[in-house]
């Protein structure tokens, strides 16, 4: 359908679920593990949230291992292929890869104050 001319014959397909078009009406926590925590310290709570055909995360974490999974996404978040996100950890240069199948992976940078906030990207 990604692609596709709205018309009134395929509008019937989608009249059910508009969610496409807006997305999640909350930000979702997701559960950290492997020993990444939330940074605190007046930053956004961790969360991801769906909004048109994008995911959003947002938060700063801390954590003990670069290359550890800090938390998985559900199914329908993941983008289709890993993907590398540029972003900051204790001020300097980091990289966050996301898997396919929702592995949120701190690749790059400092264990400390990872930031997550404004990445996105396409799950479809």
């Amino acid at each position: 359908m990604v692609g596709d001319i709205l018309t009134a014959a395929n509008m019937s397909i989608i009249s059910g679920d508009l969610t496409f078009l807006y997305g999640d009406s909350y930000w979702t926590a997701p559960t950290l593990g492997n020993g990444w925590v939330p940074s605190g310290g007046g930053t956004n709570g961790v969360a991801f949230m769906k909004a048109g055909r994008f995911v959003y995360l947002r938060g700063v974490i801390n954590g003990t291992t670069i290359g550890t999974v800090a938390f998985t996404l559900p199914a329908g978040y993941s983008p289709i292929a890993i993907t590398p996100l540029a972003t900051t950890a204790n001020d300097a240069f980091a990289v966050l890869y996301v898997s396919g199948a929702g592995a949120v992976q701190p690749q790059i940078g400092s264990v400390t104050s990872f930031s997550l906030e404004g990445l996105f990207w396409s799950y479809v």
